[in-house]
């Protein structure tokens, strides 16, 4: 929430502090463990309609009156494949050869300390 949640974006469009105003959703606070249910709730709220927004984006679809020809199980796998394809970016994880390759590389998205320039996990 540091990082996402900040009260100085309010009037910029799109940012959680500003949906959070226009959704009147004042429980809602940058302190977690004061608000966990209503902060779980606002941001899984925020997550669907935003992957909402982008699939209707991907379809074409300006208006929420409009309706998809065609809107088969085939169509639908192909967006969803789209949108994980581009929101969830790859991250190659990493194996350390021993112990003591993890020293020293404290920049890991893991926190675990592992040394980039070792081998991949699946050997690649």
């Amino acid at each position: 929430m540091d990082k996402l949640y900040n009260p100085k974006s309010a009037s910029e469009r799109g940012t959680l502090y500003q949906l959070r105003n226009f959704l009147n959703q004042r429980s809602v606070t940058r302190n977690v463990s004061d608000s966990f249910n209503y902060v779980s709730e606002f941001l899984t709220f925020v997550t669907e309609c935003f992957v909402l927004l982008f699939a209707l984006r991907k379809l074409s679809i300006t208006s929420l009156n409009d309706e998809v020809e065609d809107a088969d199980e085939q169509l639908l796998h192909s967006i969803s494949r789209a949108i994980v394809d581009e929101v969830w970016h790859d991250h190659s994880i990493y194996e350390p050869a021993s112990d003591s390759d993890t020293e020293g590389y404290e920049h890991c998205f893991c926190k675990e300390g592992i040394n980039y320039s070792k081998r991949f996990v699946n050997g690649v």
